[in-house]
């Protein structure tokens, strides 16, 4: 698979034609395509298989005709040879450009083109700086059509102004002006690669020319397409995708992708490069993908798709305790497919559950002992699968299970675990205790009034005595 983005300098050379005679390239996925503004040509194409085997090949020929004189500079911007290995191996090693020296100009060419260096009178004014608000960076691209370029303060003395305002890269301004402009608007520029050029003169005469690249961009990469490679419907929860478009102007600044109601996020520029890109981990359920192409002027061209991430088969719980006590541990077993994960939760009522992950053995059989021990409580119990890819399944049936609360009173090996009867032990034993205490209290009056009414007899026997 072959594939190529040739750049040239509009200033020098367009393409009057394209030629696929010859070509080792029998299947086009984008026939080749070409800007005279822009100064790039694209294409894609495949040698079907069993491939291209050689030293060399002939993809096509670019038939250029010359506009100006000068040092002409052809090159590879972007350029990928994919090999017919199963992998897509990008084994481009090199890309040479030309260079071509254009002594002569063509009897066709526009005659703006050519430039005429004048002479520069001695203390004539220098080259002014020319410099824009709205387009202020020579390399890079815009998306508006509406310039403004501004060369002051002009230095005193000056007492005119050439400029000229075209898509030639060295031109000799010809709009003359007095000697107070300062700054130009233009408006409804179309696209492309434009020159402004601006000269002073002084009593001395005109002095040495500024030119000032603008490049203006306001379309958006051409329409494409999101292709799933393995169908926008499968068990992957990683789905790969394939995508590609061009930009004839300014070129592809960036790919970005946006996954249901997330944040869009930078696709790589080697999954671009390869032409196939895995979306992060997805759990199960239908997605939207949203990916943009944005140029280098800030255009940009939006591809829309929808995929289904399906579930893989659930786990099944086989054993469990549905009745625990207060500081005993629940035991889990289940089955799911064999050398996976099983992810197991258990959730007090009305709280978030907690989780553990056991990996199943050959058979996909699985167990876990609960690795603390429960509140007292009614509980739920569930499970899901997960394999090595990362794909998930939907829960298991849910399961309940009670953790009984521990004994409230322990008498030896007498224990009572039930409140009420807890309740009706403690206020037995009160009014056992208190019971007793009243009989021993009456008990106690009695002997005491008894002992009084013996000390009293015995009192008054001894006073009759005496």
């Amino acid at each position: 698979a072959f594939s190529a983005t040739v750049s040239f300098p509009v200033d020098n050379l367009e393409i009057t034609g394209v030629s696929k005679t010859g070509s080792i390239i029998n299947f086009w996925a984008q026939e080749p395509s070409y800007s005279n503004q822009g100064g790039e040509l694209h294409f894609e194409g495949l040698a079907l298989s069993p491939g291209f085997t050689g030293n060399s090949g002939k993809l096509l020929s670019i038939n250029f005709r010359v506009k100006s004189i000068g040092l002409a500079k052809v090159s590879f911007s972007l350029g990928s040879v994919l090999a017919n290995d199963g992998a897509g191996t990008n084994v481009l090693s090199d890309m040479s450009g030309g260079e071509y020296n254009i002594s002569t100009a063509a009897s066709n060419a526009p005659s703006a083109a050519v430039v005429t260096t004048p002479s520069i009178a001695a203390n004539s004014p220098a080259a002014p700086l020319i410099y824009s608000s709205t387009h202020p960076d020579s390399s890079k691209w815009y998306s508006s059509g509406s310039v403004k370029v501004a060369w002051g303060p002009l230095p005193e003395g000056i007492t005119a102004v050439r400029t000229l305002f075209n898509k030639a890269a060295s031109s000799l301004p010809t709009i003359l002006n007095d000697g107070t402009l300062e700054s130009k608007d233009i408006t409804d520029v179309s696209d492309g690669v434009w020159y402004f050029h601006v000269q002073l003169k002084n009593k001395k005469g005109w002095g040495s020319i500024s030119h000032f690249r603008i490049n203006i961009d306001t379309n958006p990469p051409a329409p494409f397409k999101i292709v799933f490679l393995s169908g926008p419907e499968s068990t992957n929860p990683k789905p790969v995708i394939s995508f590609t478009t061009t930009d004839s102007l300014s070129g592809i600044q960036k790919y970005q992708a946006k996954i249901g109601d997330g944040d869009f996020f930078d696709i790589p520029d080697g999954a671009v490069s390869a032409n196939s890109f895995a979306l992060p981990l997805q759990l199960p359920g239908k997605h939207s993908l949203i990916i943009q192409a944005i140029d280098k002027a800030g255009n940009s061209t939006t591809a829309y798709g929808d995929f289904n991430i399906l579930p893989i088969a659930s786990p099944k719980i086989t054993s469990y305790s549905d009745t625990i006590k207060d500081g005993d541990f629940q035991s889990v077993e289940g089955i799911t497919s064999p050398n996976s994960s099983a992810n197991i939760f258990i959730a007090k009522q009305g709280e978030n559950p907690e989780h553990h992950i056991v990996q199943s053995d050959l058979n996909g059989v699985f167990s876990l002992l609960w690795p603390k021990a429960l509140p007292p409580g009614k509980y739920i119990l569930y499970a899901e699968a997960m394999d090595k890819d990362g794909a998930v399944s939907q829960n298991s049936e849910t399961h309940e299970f009670t953790v009984l609360p521990g004994a409230i009173i322990q008498i030896g090996p007498i224990k009572i675990n039930n409140v009420y009867l807890a309740y009706f032990f403690l206020l037995g034993l009160l009014l056992l205790v208190f019971g007793g205490s009243y009989g021993w209290y009456i008990n106690f009056r009695h002997q005491y009034k008894f002992h009084r009414y013996v000390r009293g007899k015995k009192f008054t026997e001894l006073n009759k005595k005496n």
